[in-house]
């Protein structure tokens, strides 16, 4: 089944919450609500929607704070796949893997974190 397909059982557009430092909870989604399914896809900040009424310079500041969060996520992800790629490439252990993807991340082998 296609994730068009398979979205449409769905409310659109899937509103998600996310907590704001200084201005509490925020509910925003994706603009496209089919790439975020899929797996690959990594959003830009002008993909995401804030929903909840601010002013306009609080929300900016949000969508900042929001796509900075997620960044890391990615990263976190992206760093677990490499390692995970290592591991089972040289046939180490999950310690071992992790310290030579965490080295390529510093002398620049890999995309910056």
């Amino acid at each position: 089944m296609k994730i068009e397909e398979w979205i449409k059982g769905f409310d659109l557009p899937i509103i998600l919450n996310f907590h704001s430092i200084d201005h509490g909870i925020i509910e925003w989604h994706y603009k496209d609500q089919i790439k975020q399914f899929y797996e690959t896809w990594e959003p830009k900040k002008s993909d995401l929607v804030i929903t909840t009424k601010l002013a306009k310079a609080a929300k900016q500041e949000v969508k900042d704070e929001l796509f900075e969060s997620l960044q890391k996520q990615f990263a976190e992800v992206r760093k677990e796949k490499r390692t995970r790629e290592v591991m089972e490439k040289k046939g180490i252990s999950w310690d071992e893997a992790a310290k030579i993807v965490d080295k390529r991340y510093k002398t620049g082998y890999y995309k910056k974190l």
